[in-house]
């Protein structure tokens, strides 16, 4: 099929088009009983965008957590909620209480947090999900955070700040989609409207298009390595997410994009020589820990994936998208494969990363997580 290459300043002219196209009047429906804003007469504070992030507590969401924060400390975002799937690496309990010591560390503790135990389709490697409880341990030591679950599970929290927004949210989902999808469930069994209106913008952190997946840790010898850990998780979340956000705009930022962006010496170096805040402090710690320094030595593939997602949200031409149409692939060796299909097979359109700039990224996580204070 002809593919159309989108740029920053194309994008939102081809979006409205596809929008068009596949018929904007199911939408009007939805809003019928719940106004979305329009954004008119709003003050400085408001022309924030509302965040909200949903991650697994990998190494790398914790880095993107400390660049959010930043942002949100600098007034550039208004971080709403965080949420934390246990269907990725973080193990419950130990994620939310991880989440939980960074937030008080950037002094955001009022920032709302909530967690769902809720599993997915296919289980991260246990040794993987041990490592990366090590690192993050290592990393908060003397935090007292709780481990219990949150009073309000994930998927009501996100339907919560959906909802009682006046202005339509981000979302970046940096894990396994299984909290957004288990949000639009919840949503459809309390006979409510699409959340879809009630959202600006999704991030999916996760898929591979014209590179190879790269699965780990004995699962090589079941699936084809055609698809990343997030989708290969809950493949069935990642569907359901795709689906319900239909007219919305979905930027998907997989291998194609993050193998731009490895995590290098000569970064760490930088980190080390640069980093001023509690934010930037923190990931220069966190990249210094001897699992992640042990492994960019050694050559093995690390990258830089979940803050590769959270720059996208504020750097135009960090990441090269085109406007294909995309599904997941449920079952098999294929499974959570994200593969380019025509719309009669329920490709799903999407502005996948195809490339990503690894200056112009190196340069604006470092000044995102040093911001300067108003």
């Amino acid at each position: 099929m002809n593919r159309q290459r989108v740029t920053s300043r194309n994008w939102r002219a081809a979006w409205v088009a596809a929008v068009l196209f596949v018929g904007i009047g199911c939408a009007s429906e939805d809003t019928s009983s719940e106004e979305v804003p329009s954004g008119r007469n709003v003050n400085v504070d408001e022309l924030r965008p509302p965040v909200i992030f949903d991650h697994d507590m990998d190494f790398d969401d914790a880095a993107a957590l400390a660049h959010l924060a930043r942002l949100h400390k600098a007034g550039h975002i208004d971080l709403r909620l965080v949420t934390i799937t246990s269907a990725g690496a973080g193990l419950p309990g130990r994620a939310i209480r991880h989440t939980r010591c960074l937030l008080e560390r950037f002094g955001l503790g009022t920032v709302p947090v909530a967690d769902s135990r809720r599993l997915g389709v296919n289980p991260f490697p246990d040794v993987l999900r041990l490592t990366f409880e090590q690192v993050l341990t290592d990393m908060t030591p003397g935090c007292l955070a709780s481990e219990e679950p949150s009073t309000v599970p994930a998927e009501q929290a996100i339907i919560n700040v959906l909802v009682e927004s006046t202005r339509p949210v981000t979302v970046i989902a940096t894990g396994p989609l299984t909290n957004v999808a288990g949000a639009i469930e919840l949503r459809a069994s309390q006979g409510g409207r699409s959340l879809a209106p009630r959202v600006s913008r999704v991030f999916v952190q996760g898929g591979a298009l014209r590179v190879p997946g790269g699965l780990c840790c004995g699962l090589e010898m079941t699936f084809d390595q055609t698809q990343t850990f997030n989708p290969w998780a809950d493949p069935v979340a990642a569907q359901t997410t795709l689906d319900h956000f239909l007219l919305t705009d979905i930027a998907m930022i997989g291998a194609d994009a993050t193998n731009h962006v490895p995590i290098r010496t000569d970064y760490l170096a930088r980190l080390n020589a640069e980093a001023t805040t509690p934010e930037a402090q923190f990931v220069r710690d966190l990249a210094n820990h001897p699992v992640i320094t042990s492994s960019v030595t050694s050559g093995f593939p690390i990258f830089w994936w979940a803050p590769l997602t959270s720059v996208a949200i504020t750097t135009q031409g960090v990441v090269d998208d085109e406007l294909v149409r995309i599904a997941v692939i449920q079952t098999g060796p294929s499974s959570g494969r994200t593969l380019e299909v025509g719309a009669q097979l329920g490709g799903r359109l999407v502005r996948f990363g195809v490339s990503a700039n690894q200056v112009l990224f190196e340069d604006a996580f470092l000044n995102g997580l040093n911001t300067p204070i108003p």
